[in-house]
């Protein structure tokens, strides 16, 4: 083995489960205060509560949604770990596709526990030189490589056992120990004819698609409504569903465009 990838904190020890407990709570903390913070303005408000009370729950949810986000991905950094053999092969692997699936919040305590555990064992073989690559997913070309603020999304062909190959996104938290020399590795494996032979990103096309889709049914559903009556009432309920479906499939084609798939 030449060259082992841990983050910062998996390398200095960290507790995972800690980790993953505290963040927890930060967060269920963060949303009591914020809801708390919302009623009591618009308890204050006398006009236009229904608009007011609809802004702050957008406003909440997003709050929320970021630290929440921040903590997946910092909880999914110190669990990947990036290895390197002599002969330039470069091997990936998530510790918690290794730990059994278990549900609700003392499941995911217990999980973090094992993957700490597992995480404390992986560091003491690579210390030892004792960590062989058994089982472990091979990354044996990166298509796509798009740095993000905090993070990088690699689009890659990678072997499983039994020469199994398939294509794998992976997020890629920035905080790794010699983290330019694993950006550099990765570089290694994105071929030149990548770049030459790319194929026309269709994605924008879609985006534009589904706003289109979504700013005309909104508007239906705005004038069909009892409240406007400007079209007929019956174009309401399924033009609402539509402006869903458009919505979840704007927000599928934006990831993909984001991680460069």
């Amino acid at each position: 083995m030449k060259k082992v990838w841990m983050s910062s904190r998996t390398a200095k020890n960290h507790h995972y489960t800690l980790h993953l407990v505290i963040g927890m709570i930060g967060v269920a903390v963060l949303a009591v205060v914020l809801i708390f913070i919302s009623a009591y303005f618009i308890m204050k408000i006398t006009e236009y509560k229904e608009t007011v009370s609809l802004l702050f729950c957008l406003m909440v949810t997003a709050l929320i949604i970021f630290p929440a986000v921040w903590l997946g991905r910092s909880l999914q950094r110190d669990a990947m770990i990036f290895c390197e053999d002599e002969e330039g092969h470069l091997y990936v692997m998530d510790v918690r596709q290794r730990i059994g699936y278990q549900r609700g919040l003392i499941g995911a305590v217990q999980m973090a526990g094992k993957v700490q555990k597992e995480l404390a064992k992986i560091k003491h073989q690579t210390e030892q030189r004792k960590w062989t690559f058994y089982k472990m997913p091979e990354i044996i070309k990166v298509d796509v490589i798009k740095e993000h603020i905090g993070y990088y999304s690699l689009v890659c062909q990678v072997k499983y056992d039994r020469d199994r190959v398939g294509k794998h996104t992976y997020i890629l938290g920035k905080g790794y120990d010699d983290e330019n020399q694993l950006i550099y590795a990765l570089q290694r494996k994105k071929q030149w004819e990548n770049t030459v032979e790319e194929k026309p990103n269709k994605q924008p096309v879609y985006i534009l698609l589904c706003t289109f889709l979504f700013v005309a049914l909104a508007g239906i559903c705005t004038l069909s409504h009892p409240y406007m009556e400007r079209l007929p009432k019956f174009l309401y309920f399924p033009c609402l569903g539509c402006v869903f479906i458009v919505s979840c499939l704007g927000i599928y084609f934006t990831i993909q465009y984001r991680r460069g798939e």
